[in-house]
Formats: structure tokens, C-alpha cells, sequence
């Protein structure tokens, strides 16, 4: 689901609709893969360099995935959207790590 938004973004930009269908769905991913993701960073050593740079990280892609509103204009739109599906691979990447632990 996520490399197929991947590579169709990759492409070319779709329509400002598309793209907002798009962003729904990348939210509804990142929203079910955050909780995992905090919790495997809190297993780190609290204050190490490792966890300031995955809590940053999650707190980023956090606050990009609350944004109300879609980029100015159907690049800026663009953008955004395969912005967030790149975290979201990261974020299933991030899982699959662990899970293969």
C-alpha cells in the first residue's frame, strides 16, 4: 500500500483530490504505526543521542501527519503527500525491525 503510494507519487503529481485521498490514508497508517514506534523508542536508553534522534524523528513525522490543511498548490500538495508516505515507509521499516528481533 505505502510503496504503491511511493511509486505512484514518484510519477507525477495527481490531482489536488487525489492527493487528499491520498494524505487520509497515510494518516490512518501513520496513526496505527506512532504508538508501536514510541514505545520500541522508549526501550532505548531514555536520553541517549539514539532516543533524542527517534523521539525528534517520531515527533516530526507526528506533527506533519496533524497538519490540517494540504500544501499551497498541487506541488506544495505533492510534497507534502510523499513526504508523509516516505515517513510512513520509515515508520513500517522502523516495526518490521523490531519484529524481526
Amino acid at each position: 500500500m505505502v510503496r504503491g503510494h511511493l511509486a505512484r507519487l514518484g510519477s507525477e503529481p495527481g490531482s489536488r483530490a487525489e492527493l487528499r485521498e491520498d494524505l487520509a490514508e497515510l494518516r490512518g497508517h501513520i496513526a496505527s504505526l506512532l504508538p508501536s514506534a514510541r514505545q520500541r523508542a522508549n526501550r532505548v536508553g531514555h536520553g541517549s543521542p539514539e532516543w533524542y534522534s527517534l523521539t525528534t524523528r517520531l515527533d516530526r513525522i507526528e506533527e506533519q501527519a496533524e497538519r490540517k490543511t494540504l500544501g499551497e498548490g498541487t506541488l506544495g500538495a505533492h510534497v507534502q503527500v510523499r513526504r508523509l508516505a516516505l515517513d510512513c515507509a520509515w515508520l513500517l521499516r522502523y516495526s518490521s525491525t523490531e519484529a524481526a528481533r
